[in-house]
């Protein structure tokens, strides 16, 4: 199954809190292992990310360094707003190595997907990859 949350598939990030030229939040979603995304030192910082139609997710991961708090919504609006949390994680803090966390999410469709960094164990934090498996789906509307 591939990673939804791709440049390679569409994905685009529409919005962030903070943006260093050295660190994008693109580098969130362009596969690349030797990027990443820095924030710029206060909290909460976000990140949204829109996929290319409606997407059935089965499991979201994130590769992260010094996130304390990390908080994840939805939203499966045409437009990125009305969001619903999907869930909140806490990571501990691993000294500067990479932060693997397989996010506790229920399946479920979505459209946008929101990245809120509540907290770090440092001023400054990294996201260098999210993982979304599942597979493109259509909402169908309410009759």
């Amino acid at each position: 199954m591939s990673n939804l949350a791709s440049e390679a598939l569409g994905a685009k990030v529409v919005f962030s809190t903070s943006y260093d030229p050295s660190h994008p939040p693109e580098a969130i979603i362009d596969g690349l292992e030797s990027t990443y995304w820095m924030t710029t030192g206060s909290f909460p910082q976000e990140v949204i990310i829109t996929f290319d139609s409606a997407i059935a997710i089965e499991s979201i991961e994130s590769k992260s360094f010094e996130v304390k708090t990390f908080q994840l919504l939805k939203s499966s609006t045409t437009q990125p707003s009305d969001f619903v949390e999907l869930c909140k994680s806490d990571l501990q803090e691993d000294s500067g190595t990479i932060q693997y966390c397989k996010h506790a999410v229920n399946s479920t469709v979505l459209r946008h997907l929101k990245i809120i960094i509540s907290s770090g164990h440092k001023d400054f934090v990294g996201l260098s990859e999210l993982i979304v498996k599942g597979e493109n789906a259509e909402i169908k509307p309410f009759r």
